[in-house]
């Protein structure tokens, strides 16, 4: 089978180390050890039961260096995943390009509604979904997308697509992730607080 390497990331035709099949919970599961002939490093793949036969494999080592988080709504998610595939196929331009619908998204998600996307940014950092650290780092992602949209003599770097994919995914993280964990460690904390009486001014 031709897959690309989880490591070196070329396209391999490499050993098949083991498989093993394991039913956590009950849900099947397999697990398949691939050695690569190009880089000698192994990575590890999963497969789950889909009923009517395996689902797709998906790298489960090394950890993919950019996914989305399953606390992204659905929209933002099937976003920024086309972004993470762009990305492997090295389409740079169009992994920058995706950033900015992926940030599109976001804001329209949040309710940041507007004519203009930097309007829109303005608008989630006036709704307080975002500070002025994290604006700066949502305008630079917007101003980026434009040279990758409109700029036809701009050519866009491995790295500046990873640097612009891994700080998109840093901001919906604070705004779909960190934000609601910190939202649910409150309440968990003030609802203890309050079984115990304690008074938190000293």
């Amino acid at each position: 089978m031709m897959v690309k390497c989880g490591h070196c990331e070329k396209v391999v035709d490499p050993t098949v180390v083991a498989t093993h099949d394991a039913a956590p919970m009950g849900l099947g599961v397999r697990y398949t050890l691939l050695h690569c002939h190009e880089c000698q490093d192994a990575w590890l793949l999963w497969q789950a039961d889909a009923g009517d036969g395996w689902s797709e494999p998906a790298v489960a080592y090394p950890a993919p260096k950019h996914s989305a988080s399953w606390t992204f709504p659905r929209a933002i998610c099937d976003c920024a995943e086309e972004a993470v595939t762009c990305l492997r196929a090295e389409a740079f331009t169009a992994a920058v390009i995706m950033c900015r619908k992926t940030l599109e998204a976001a804001c329209a998600e949040r309710g940041a509604w507007a004519s203009s996307l930097a309007s829109a940014i303005k608008a989630l950092r006036d709704q307080g979904v975002i500070d002025n650290a994290l604006f700066r780092w949502a305008d630079v992602l917007r101003i980026s997308g434009n040279e990758a949209v409109h700029e036809v003599e701009h050519s866009v770097s491995r790295e500046e697509a990873e640097d612009i994919l891994t700080f998109t995914m840093a901001l919906l993280e604070y705004i779909y992730t960190y934000r609601l964990k910190f939202e649910q460690f409150v309440k968990r904390r003030n609802l203890a607080r309050g079984k115990t009486g304690h008074d938190s001014a000293r």
